[in-house]
């Protein structure tokens, strides 16, 4: 895992950054995994950075950046939770630049989500991810997520399959 990476709790001035990373890694990674007339509208950075902007002011919002060096520092991932999901927090999105991916960075923000979940008293987490995304499915699955279910969830004007995983313990992903 890299050691030089930081991971704390993004600031308005991150959040330009995560939506490039965000942006990017949906056309990267679902372009060839979902209708590009379902997907193309999804990749307005203004609507990503709209709704970034209200949601990091909402107590119930938990968006950690990770941030590599040197100077500048950039934003090579971050893990957006929804703290108000019911019954447990949605870890909404988690995207790690293409050009740092598999060097440990995913998981420590999958640590470090976790970590904050336990100390606001969470003992659970959970989060859906494109069925297809084979890569993701096997990272979630390494990382201890249980497979609860499939099932169509909707993208913009279509749906897509997504399968669901579950940590019902989250003190295991605090140790990863």
């Amino acid at each position: 895992m890299p050691t030089d990476v930081e991971i704390r709790d993004a600031t308005e001035d991150d959040l330009e950054a995560v939506v490039a990373v965000k942006v990017q890694g949906w056309a990267e990674t679902y372009g060839p995994l979902i209708d590009p007339d379902v997907l193309g509208p999804l990749l307005d950075p203004e609507q990503h950075l709209s709704r970034l902007r209200r949601l990091i002011h909402q107590p119930a919002t938990l968006l950690l950046v990770a941030v590599e060096p040197p100077e500048p520092r950039r934003i090579a991932g971050f893990a957006l939770t929804d703290l108000a999901h019911k019954p447990e927090p949605l870890l909404e999105s988690l995207h790690v630049a293409a050009s740092v991916r598999s060097q440990g960075i995913g998981g420590l923000l999958m640590r470090a989500t976790a970590a904050r979940l336990a100390a606001r008293g969470y003992t659970s987490l959970q989060l859906d991810v494109v069925e297809a995304n084979r890569a993701a499915r096997r990272f979630y699955e390494r990382l201890g997520g249980v497979l609860t279910r499939v099932e169509p969830h909707a993208w913009g004007t279509g749906t897509v399959p997504s399968a669901i995983y579950r940590w019902p313990d989250i003190a295991a992903l605090t140790e990863i």
